[in-house]
């Protein structure tokens, strides 16, 4: 296996743990109950030393009730992943699992975006005019707009 390979299953693994622990709050074991498992083989899979196949990572996924893509997109940068966490938190917003997952994997063209940008997604998202089925996390043409209106905010155009 090569460096490039170990590093891609170290983040993989670093967002297994993240979405088992933070968010649906399950223990090693818990988790190795899910799968089938035992908790030793969860926590080679979650420091990347396990092996990962497609079907494998489709296996856990299905195990933690989100889709595939979610765990190969990885996770944002730690300021952008504490703002979503903030968001999510937040009773006020209600953010369901499926837009939990459509935020942590919206990439911004490497930009820095705003509480107030992750609102205006979370607005879009819940407007219907970007798709967060299990099939597809593409977003519609609206999706493209908000990114050049955050692109020209975080530029100083607006």
């Amino acid at each position: 296996m090569s460096l490039s390979e170990k590093k891609i299953e170290r983040l993989i693994g670093k967002t297994i743990q993240f979405w088992r622990k933070n968010i649906f709050g399950l223990t090693g074991e818990e988790f190795a109950k899910r799968l089938g498992t035992s908790r030793v083989y969860v926590s080679k899979i979650e420091s990347g030393t396990a092996g990962l196949s497609f079907k494998k990572i489709e296996q856990i996924a299905k195990a933690l009730k989100i889709s595939p893509l979610t765990l190969l997109r990885g996770l944002p940068e730690k300021e952008a992943l504490d703002t979503i966490m903030e968001i999510y938190r937040d009773p006020k917003y209600n953010v369901t699992i499926k837009e939990l997952e459509a935020l942590i994997g919206a990439k911004f063209r490497g930009k820095h975006i705003t509480k107030k940008g992750y609102l205006q997604l979370l607005d879009l998202i819940r407007s219907g005019d970007f798709a967060i089925d299990s099939e597809s996390y593409r977003p519609r043409d609206m999706v493209d707009i908000l990114l050049d209106e955050i692109e020209e905010e975080i530029n100083g155009k607006k």
